[in-house]
């Protein structure tokens, strides 16, 4: 597990071009598809060529845009060699949509900047350009590819679905005639099928077209709008399709907090909690104390990484601190979420609320394989492993997992002081009204909260934790704008292996005496079966045959006389 050479070198800020000089821009792409870029930098401190203007210059930015889709692999390939041909200048990758490849292959690509749309915004560029030449990096790729995306639903859905594959089967139809090698009768089968397919494709969209202005099918079926520019060069227009942006102005440790902090932040604010059994203690709460608990633990997180950069520290030392420090958090996050001076009734007068609200003593702590890279890497800027790789942390890859783990301890702790809060409201019933969904006012519904969040946890805790951990595998909670997703993680959990109770383990012997025994089981069933079906069939079923048979013999003899 070794961080490369070059994997590490790039972590390293790239050198800012002079404010006093216009900043030089290098286009690798198609020239109708570079005049709207360079008109779109002409409005500031840029000078824009091509390969063939650069003559021995260095360009401060290497600009590299696709026309159409490619192979994942000829896309690495490429833009490998643009970057080890102009390494370290930064690298900015646009991409048209349609391309039908995953983020996770995007991620995979050595740019310091990707930009993937359907129809690019001259802001957009303009920004992405400004932050590459700073130093940062910036990833922006389509959520939804509007290639891979697949009507499922609906009237318009069905004629959608006959469109795409008569277009799939002509493109086929027309690389077969491309060949030099058919025959005449072959020649004549594929162009007679070809006249076939197209004059079908006209009846189709002369049938759609009328439907869908009378009625609207795309907006009623929800479905995805599939611009004509998808697989076309990116022009400068309005972007209309969601996407994943991730801007890192700086690669040092502040910046990638930064980063980071701020897409939860959004997703905070957009209020996209969905309703699960893993979530049951936040949503009981208002929408904007919700919103409170989970922007106040990002500003006293962000509070205590300030403390930890203060002094060079070891791991061992990180998680030390670290202990002390979450306590305080947490009862800080506590103070703030109900202000530090709000009084409420109870008993007859008025109590501060801070003192009755106290953290428990067996406070539950999160994974510390997980909360140790990431403090480290958010303190120190340490490389981060990934799915077995050491990966620099300003690479997308490694920004995407520090935020999948960071949004797992945000929401895991707000979980924990939501159910701190609701343990004192159970008891103090004018704090319901502060801080709980009017739906837990009354004792009966606070109360079947209480036990539905406490069984959930006994069972976790007696059950289904084991499995995970005898399986190496984590449940992770990713915060977006969307909502709340589940990731699997798989990682080896042999520590917490060996630390599990007796019960725990119980629940690992039985899960490993099934694996054992499993197979010997299922032979024998199968042995067993086999018999039963030879005694039937051969044994049985030819004893009744013969039965039978002498019956009928019987009977005939018997009529016969």
């Amino acid at each position: 597990m070794k961080c490369s050479h070059r994997l590490a070198k790039r972590a390293s800020p790239t050198v800012t071009p002079e404010r006093s000089r216009r900043a030089l821009v290098l286009f690798f792409s198609a020239p109708l598809q570079r005049e709207p870029l360079e008109h779109c930098l002409s409005e500031g401190s840029f000078e824009c060529v091509d390969s063939t203007g650069l003559g021995s210059r260095r360009p401060d930015l290497v600009i590299w845009s696709r026309e159409t889709g490619a192979p994942a692999e000829s896309l690495l390939r490429e833009a490998s060699l643009l970057d080890q041909r102009w390494y370290p200048i930064p690298l900015l990758a646009l991409l048209p949509a349609g391309l039908g490849l995953a983020q996770e292959r995007l991620e995979d690509l050595p740019c310091a900047g990707v930009l993937q749309s359907v129809k690019l915004q001259p802001q957009r560029f303009r920004h992405a350009v400004q932050v590459l030449l700073d130093g940062g990096r910036i990833f922006d790729v389509l959520r939804d590819d509007p290639q891979v995306q697949e009507p499922s639903r609906g009237f318009a859905a069905f004629f959608l679905r006959n469109l795409e594959d008569i277009t799939r089967s002509l493109a086929h139809l027309r690389r077969q005639l491309g060949r030099g090698d058919l025959g005449p009768w072959s020649r004549r089968l594929l162009e007679g099928r070809e006249r076939e397919l197209i004059l079908v494709r006209r009846l189709l969209l002369w049938l759609w077209a009328p439907l869908a202005m009378a009625f609207g099918f795309e907006e009623r079926d929800n479905l995805p709008r599939r611009h004509p520019a998808a697989a076309a060069s990116p022009a400068l227009a309005g972007e209309t399709v969601r996407s994943t942006e991730l801007t890192l102005r700086s690669r040092t440790a502040e910046g990638i907090w930064d980063a980071i902090s701020s897409r939860l932040r959004l997703a905070t604010e957009a209020q996209g909690l969905e309703k699960g059994e893993a979530l049951l203690a936040l949503q009981a709460f208002r929408p904007q104390q919700r919103q409170d608990l989970l922007l106040t633990l990002l500003v006293e997180l962000e509070r205590a990484l300030l403390q930890l950069r203060q002094v060079p520290l070891s791991p061992d030392t990180i998680e030390e601190r670290w202990d002390r420090i979450e306590q305080t958090l947490l009862q800080q996050v506590l103070m703030e979420l109900t202000g530090p001076y709000t009084q409420l009734q109870g008993g007859g007068q008025a109590l501060p609320v801070r003192d009755r609200l106290k953290l428990p003593a067996d406070l539950p702590r999160h994974a510390r394989g997980l909360l140790l890279p990431l403090l480290r890497t958010l303190v120190s800027a340490e490389p981060v492993l990934v799915e077995g790789a050491l990966v620099a942390p300003d690479q997308p890859r490694a920004l995407f997992h520090l935020e999948l783990l960071l949004s797992d301890w945000l929401l895991g702790m707000a979980i924990v002081v939501a159910e701190v809060v609701i343990e004192s409201c159970s008891s103090w019933p004018e704090l319901r009204r502060v801080m709980l969904d009017p739906e837990y006012l009354p004792t009966r519904n606070l109360e079947r909260l209480r036990n539905q969040i406490n069984t959930r946890t006994r069972l976790i805790n007696l059950f289904v934790e084991p499995v995970r951990i005898y399986e190496s595998r984590r449940e992770l909670l990713l915060l977006g704008v969307d909502g709340v997703e589940r990731r699997q993680l798989l990682e080896p959990r042999d520590a917490e292996l060996e630390r599990m109770g007796p019960l725990q383990r119980l629940v690992t012997l039985a899960l490993e005496a099934r694996d054992a025994l499993g197979p010997q089981l299922r032979q024998a069933v199968e042995r067993i079966g086999r018999a039963l079906v030879l005694l039937l069939t051969q044994v049985i079923g030819r004893a009744i045959g013969l039965i039978g048979k002498g019956i009928l013999i019987g009977l005939g003899r018997s009529m016969k006389s």
